[in-house]
């Protein structure tokens, strides 16, 4: 699954299918059974980032380059935006970002949120790309956004293998738990390496 609040054991799909947009909400069992039946057709490359953000980031989409979209972007209070329902991605403040087709996301980075209550995603966000480049995300609330620092990579993306880089993110308690890396060019596209400490 592109992003996952693993604490809350919540995650969305968005993925557009002959007939327009489909939203799937997967939960608990569900999610894991998800994610099973379609390992082996999981879109790879992230050619899009949207982030969103008011105190502190509270969405992140990836879109992929089959058109679909994986991520949560949390709605005040309690509700959960439609990833493909791009006026209400606007109004949540969704700001986006094209990578470059030789770019992937190499290293994931920042701070926890110590909102009280619900954490959301986390306090700032930063994706380090292949190239160089960041694409960061981050809060208004300086106090909020002052969490424990986090930091997660792809090893090859790192080392420089072609088409290797993240492909999801982890949330837990309102900071990054782990990501999830893949390589466009390996012939188990299905199969996911998940790194979950630093």
């Amino acid at each position: 699954i592109g992003v996952r609040l693993v604490g809350s054991e919540m995650c969305i799909r968005d993925r557009l299918n002959k007939g327009g947009g489909d939203a799937l909400n997967r939960s608990g069992d569900d999610a894991q059974s998800s994610k099973e039946s379609v390992a082996a057709s999981v879109p790879q490359r992230v050619t899009r980032i949207l982030g969103a953000a008011g105190a502190v980031v509270h969405g992140i989409c990836f879109e992929y380059d089959d058109g679909s979209r994986e991520g949560v972007v949390l709605d005040h209070p309690t509700g959960i935006v439609t990833l493909f329902d791009e006026a209400s991605l606007v109004r949540r403040g969704g700001t986006w970002h094209e990578l470059y087709k030789d770019e992937t996301i190499a290293r994931v980075s920042g701070s926890a949120s110590q909102a009280p209550g619900i954490k959301f995603l986390a306090g700032r966000i930063v994706l380090t790309l292949t190239s160089g480049r960041e694409i960061s995300f981050r809060g208004n609330d300086d106090a909020m956004c002052a969490g424990e620092s986090f930091e997660f990579s792809c090893q090859q993306a790192l080392d420089g293998v072609s088409g290797a880089g993240v492909r999801a993110i982890a949330f837990e308690g309102g900071a990054v738990r782990g990501v999830t890396c893949f390589n466009t060019e390996n012939e188990h596209q299905g199969e996911t390496d998940e790194q979950m400490s630093t």
